[in-house]
């Protein structure tokens, strides 16, 4: 399942992140999106989320992620937190996440995706709204 509000997800083996975009993809919207991914209620998750943020931020960083992406450097960054659900469809998420990210600066874009079935061929994407926290 996909929705026009985002990439879909699927977990290959050896625990890598293939990332499927389309024309809703990362640089067609003119924006660099930062994934940090976990399967599980991770208390490190949005923290993880913002030290890569904050490593992107490192001009000398952001002109190369800008040459290598083919984009310019100054496009805003944000962050998405992917994070692999049970079949239940609820996020795996910790109890601490809400607070971590709602302590983050209004300045700083991010939004959930909540993957289903990420272990067979068929995974489901949700994409939360923007600064939404998906439901434990």
């Amino acid at each position: 399942m996909r929705d026009s509000s985002g990439p879909t997800f699927r977990l290959e083996p050896l625990g890598a992140i293939r990332l499927t975009t389309g024309a809703g993809s990362t640089r067609l919207r003119g924006d660099l999106q930062i994934l940090e991914t976990k399967v599980g209620a991770d208390p490190m998750l949005v923290l993880q989320g913002i030290d890569y943020l904050v490593w992107a931020n490192v001009p000398a960083h952001r002109e190369r992620l800008a040459a290598r992406l083919d984009i310019h450097p100054d496009v805003p960054i944000s962050l998405r937190f992917v994070v692999g659900a049970p079949s239940t469809g609820k996020a795996g998420i910790s109890p601490h996440t809400a607070a971590q990210v709602r302590s983050l600066r209004k300045t700083v874009a991010w939004r959930f995706s909540t993957v289903t079935g990420w272990q067979t061929d068929q995974p489901q994407t949700r994409h939360e709204p923007p600064r939404t926290i998906p439901s434990l």
